[in-house]
């Protein structure tokens, strides 16, 4: 598993408001696509699919995603045609009423075992890459 954490100039809420509108998830994560399938109200529990297209690699990803307390956002691997395993959350720690820390933990386990090989620093790369358009998008809006 690996966990970064990065400072956000912006309050929890926009955060939480962003982590949580899936919709949007294209204009600043890089998936490809983005579809709701199932949701509540107030977004607590979801079943997302992504389109992901990143460098030769491709996907096509339904996750289980959860806020199980106010500033806690998990998912869980429900199908895809790569992975195996995929867990992960986004904790949001407000610091101020401008700023927070958001704790991103991500794992995940390919299929294909020579794949797993090279799992460590896939993930990195897609948690850095995650933390860093997160923190672009959401200091822009």
């Amino acid at each position: 598993m690996v966990t970064r954490q990065v400072a956000i100039n912006a309050s929890a809420e926009k955060v939480l408001s962003t982590l949580l509108n899936f919709e949007k998830y294209p204009v600043w994560s890089g998936f490809k696509s983005v579809s709701v399938i199932s949701t509540d109200e107030n977004r607590l529990n979801s079943q997302v699919r992504f389109e992901l297209e990143t460098q030769g690699f491709s996907d096509w990803i339904t996750l289980n995603i959860s806020r199980l307390e106010k500033n806690l956002i998990s998912w869980s691997l429900v199908q895809s045609t790569q992975l195996s395993k995929l867990i992960g959350n986004f904790k949001v720690i407000s610091v101020s009423e401008n700023s927070c820390n958001v704790v991103y933990n991500l794992e995940i386990k390919f299929k294909n075992a020579i794949l797993n090989l090279m799992k460590s620093t896939v993930e990195d790369q897609m948690v850095q890459k995650i933390m860093t358009r997160l923190a672009n998008s959401v200091s822009n809006l």
